[in-house]
């Protein structure tokens, strides 16, 4: 992608919102639109994408203040359209003034108190900054009394107040209603009596109504969300929010609440068969479907069950003959054998064949036509006929039928049917309506044949019959994957339990532990079809030997034939991000993440850019993000498995894919650097992620934090940790001006990135610097310092800030605060002539010495006196630094008492509180300490202080 073709979050928002909605059949509101193109981009950089609405810390599943408005605000334009639906009143002016109040209703959170009686005491001026800032005054005109209304009373808890404003007290129910659905994290929650009571409050006569999905695999699963959604949409349950594993509903109380049953089950079944077909145009689109039909060297092409299923008999049939039009329209001469072939069914069946790959293309159609399809209803000769009518040649199906059985058996020799080459031969010659056969485009004259096909079979029958055992499989998978409205549908099972403990278990699926009801040879798939890597298995460790099949049941057979039907060839690494809805979309915000998720997909990504990017204090992911994928100096590494399906929603998964190419990589290498780009995905799209190497995330969203790290040796979690919350930070990250867990983590992931290419360009090497982190307190300033051993000082300025940042979040922030004020009171004594760490430490190691040196065991005082006097000896006779006057420095302390206070502190936080006044411990730990000294030398040296 050229930087001229750069998409921005603008971009992708306003594409977005203006493509009409498949499900809903009409534009999205304007007022959204607004919305996204006024209030969002200033909520994102007020940085609410990184403060807490919800948070484990709470015991609730993690959701940003960003995505908890967003919920809300695509919530109310949809409710808006499925009252109008419903002919209830939500007019664009409520709707308007709902969203602007809603926006506000949180902002007490933005403030830290000491208890619960002050949490709804929010000053008036904070509530007006916040309605300038975020462009509430453009969007929407209200008093402030309204917004401060909104503020204190939005939340029916003891410490709330009571509301001011009249327009606030009307609209009320709708802003709760939204805040009760955003705090959502299930659709069973959504639709819980919570939520119904605030519904009620203006509507008495309307309810929710849900359904669930028990597990999430990807495209399969968001197919069936969205083939029940339209199920229920003709029932007249109208579409409200789409979670990963299910949907929300409104519709009239008076309307009977619709359970699973068989007629039910068969309704949704009939629904995703067609939703299936039409998700992807390689399913619908002949040329395209052409390419994953396989065959040809026996003179007829195949098709595997699956692909009855995905696309359907009809577009299959074409299929057939647009692949055999391929073939007969190649330049390649014929083989001998084709020639053979020709002459031998001339001379059978006396007609005259002409020489050359012509025929066999085509003959291969008829071929297949009857191998694949015809023979699975009649016998040779009623098939014959049938393709002597299909294919204007009922003179050579006659006499086709009049054959020997030795003459039978040299036209079938060698699982060849070369009955065909006659019938293809007298179709070349024929004309349909007047127009000769080569004449036509190959769509049409494959639809044309089609339909002549269809018109001699049962198509229904038949296409269940090519399926064999495969619809049986999906139905029963489906059975026991959805819950409609807490009901179910049970239906026979594939019995996995004798399996699962069998001492083999050879027909338990490797991914989901499902079984099946075939054998299993049923279920060993090529690692090619499902672009794993070889002896994959979620539940079992495999030995040396690496199988080239995989153990799958049939749905995830499905997904990987869904996720591959595109091709591509797999990576030496891939690293799977599972993107999860915080917590739901509505058909708007699911289109623009969609959107979003595609963009990162097709884009190229410049890491240490994007690293360089996230440290700035005016980092905005949506736009340097984006901005940076799109950059044609970066690696091609991001990719949407999702692919071009349509007709699917609920859960996004891309993959993040690396090759050694000449540059030995290692695991812990690739999972770090993919730890971070999937943080950095995760927020753009405003989603949670699980972060795996496992392609289907068999646990779903069932964890509470906003990511989930299921990859990655010890070394890379004792770095990352296993979890990254949105939650508040620690008091041990003090002093630090970040919203949450989340934004520190990134800071500190950029910055470890950035130190890690300041020492060496190259990314095998992080598995090195993550060692660095856990075998060192202060891994910022160890890196720092090789950066200036490996690069020279020169380079050493630019990184203070990453340094800084990695010693806080990664390493131990009392002992860095405490090594850094050391150097404050060093820099007062000590100013280094170089940047050579010889001459910047000099203060710091000349105190270790004289704490380490002596054999005697002193107390406190009698330590500060040996630092002291060593200090003031080394330092005056030292040519490599000087000190300031007291002028310079603004004090009236000496050079003999600033020695003093620099020795006092370090006895006393140093040495005694660092290392226990322990001799040995001070000597072990003096060179870490001493890189956390230099750096805070460096940072006072390059800011003139």
């Amino acid at each position: 992608m050229s930087n001229e073709e750069e998409f921005g979050m603008e971009d992708l928002v306003e594409q977005a919102m203006e493509v009409t909605l498949e499900y809903e059949e009409e534009k999205s509101s304007d007022i959204l639109k607004e919305y996204y193109s006024i209030i969002d981009p200033k909520l994102r950089k007020m940085k609410w994408g990184y403060k807490p609405s919800k948070s484990v810390d709470f015991g609730k599943t993690d959701q940003s203040l960003l995505n908890h408005i967003r919920n809300g605000v695509t919530f109310l334009s949809q409710l808006q359209r499925t009252l109008t639906e419903l002919d209830r009143d939500f007019s664009d002016s409520k709707l308007r003034k709902s969203i602007a109040l809603f926006v506000v209703h949180d902002i007490h959170k933005l403030r830290t108190v000491d208890g619960a009686e002050e949490e709804f005491n929010v000053d008036k001026r904070l509530v007006t900054e916040i309605v300038e800032d975020s462009g509430l005054e453009e969007f929407c005109d209200l008093n402030t009394e309204s917004y401060y209304s909104a503020v204190k009373a939005s939340h029916k808890s003891w410490n709330a107040k009571i509301a001011r404003s009249p327009e606030f007290g009307n609209l009320s129910p709708f802003v709760r209603l939204a805040d009760s659905i955003a705090s959502s994290p299930t659709p069973e929650d959504a639709a819980s009596s919570r939520s119904q009571k605030v519904l009620e409050e203006k509507f008495t006569d309307l309810e929710f109504r849900h359904h669930q999905l028990r597990e999430e695999k990807g495209v399969l699963t968001n197919i069936i969300n969205r083939s029940i959604s339209q199920y229920m949409k003709e029932k007249e349950r109208p579409l409200l929010t789409i979670y990963s594993d299910g949907c929300l509903y409104i519709t009239e109380k008076e309307k009977e609440e619709i359970e699973i049953d068989e007629e039910v089950f068969k309704e949704i079944l009939g629904h995703f068969m067609d939703d299936i077909k039409e998700a992807h145009d390689n399913f619908s689109n002949p040329i395209k479907l052409s390419d994953s039909i396989t065959g040809g060297r026996l003179g007829s092409y195949n098709a595997s069950p699956e692909y009855y299923f995905y696309a359907g008999l009809e577009t299959i049939s074409k299929g057939f003959v647009v692949k055999g039009i391929g073939a007969a329209e190649s330049d390649n001469r014929a083989t001998d054998s084709m020639i053979s072939d020709i002459q031998t069914a001339s001379e059978i069946s006396g007609i005259e064949i002409e020489e050359g790959r012509k025929v066999i293309g085509y003959g291969r159609i008829v071929a297949t036509f009857y191998k694949e399809i015809l023979s699975e209803e009649m016998g040779l000769n009623d098939g014959l006929e049938v393709l002597g009518e299909i294919f204007n040649a009922e003179d050579s199906a006659s006499r086709l039928q009049d054959i020997s059985d030795e003459q039978d058996s040299e036209l079938t020799t060698g699982g060849k049917w070369n009955y065909s080459l006659p019938i293809a031969q007298e179709f070349l010659d024929s004309e349909i309506d007047g127009k000769e056969i080569e004449d036509f485009e190959p769509v049409k004259l494959a639809e044309n044949l089609s339909e002549r096909l269809l018109d001699k079979i049962s198509e229904q029958e038949l296409e269940e019959e090519l399926m064999g055992e495969f619809q049986k499989e999906i139905k029963a998978y489906l059975s026991d994957l959805i819950v409609l409205n807490a009901t179910d549908h049970t239906v026979e099972q594939p019995d996995v339990f004798d399996e699962y403990t069998g001492k083999s278990r050879s027909k338990v699926c490797n991914i989901c532990n499902r079984s099946t009801f075939g054998n299993k040879g049923d279920m060993e798939t090529n690692k090619s079809d499902t672009g794993l890597q070889s002896g994959f298995s979620n539940f079992k460790n495999l030995g040396a030997s690496k199988p080239e099949s995989q153990i799958l049941c049939k749905p995830c057979q499905v997904e990987f034939g869904l996720r591959n039907i595109e091709g591509g060839q797999s990576s030496d690494y891939r690293i799977f991000f599972h993107l999860i809805p915080d917590y739901f979309y509505t058909p708007e915000s699911w289109s623009l993440a969609e959107n979003i998720v595609q963009e990162i997909g097709n884009g190229k990504l410049q890491l240490e850019r994007i690293a360089e990017k996230v440290i700035g204090d005016e980092f905005t992911e949506s736009d340097d993000y984006l901005g940076n994928m799109a950059d044609d100096d970066g690696w091609d590494v991001l990719h949407s498995t999702m692919g071009e399906f349509k007709n699917n929603f609920g859960v996004q998964i891309l993959e993040y894919q690396r090759s050694n190419s000449g540059s030995a990589l290692n695991d812990t290498s690739v999972h770090f650097l993919s730890i971070f780009t999937g943080l950095l995905t995760a927020q753009i799209s405003g989603s949670r992620a699980v972060i795996s190497e496992k392609p289907v995330n068999t646990d779903g969203s069932n964890f509470d934090e906003m990511v989930k790290i299921d990859c990655g040796k010890s070394q890379v979690l004792s770095v990352t940790g296993e979890t990254v919350s949105i939650q508040k930070l620690d008091e041990k990250y003090g002093g630090l001006d970040y919203s949450s867990e989340l934004e520190a983590k990134l800071k500190a992931f950029a910055s470890l990135i950035r130190l890690g290419y300041g020492v060496e360009r190259k990314d095998s090497l992080f598995a090195k610097y993550l060692r660095v982190c856990r075998n060192n307190e202060l891994p910022g300033s160890k890196l720092l310092k090789m950066i200036v051993r490996d690069q020279g000082p020169g380079n050493a300025g630019y990184h203070l800030r990453e340094a800084e940042v990695v010693d806080k979040i990664l390493g131990d922030t009392m002992t860095e605060n405490k090594l850094d004020h050391l150097s404050e009171l060093g820099y007062r004594i000590a100013i280094p002539k170089s940047y050579k760490a010889y001459a910047v430490e000099r203060p710091f190691r000349e105190a270790v010495k004289a704490v380490t040196k002596t054999d005697n065991d002193l107390g406190k005082e009698d330590y500060k006196n040996l630092v002291s006097g060593r200090l003031r000896k080394g330092l005056e006779r030292t040519d490599q630094t000087f000190s300031r006057s007291k002028d310079d420095l603004d004090t009236e302390k000496g050079f003999g008492e600033r020695v003093d206070e620099f020795a006092d502190f370090f006895v006393d936080e140093i040495f005694y509180g660092l290392c226990d006044g322990k001799p040995g411990k001070m000597k072990r730990k003096s060179n870490n300490f001493a890189d956390a000294y230099y750096s805070g030398i460096l940072k006072r040296k390059n800011n003139g202080n």
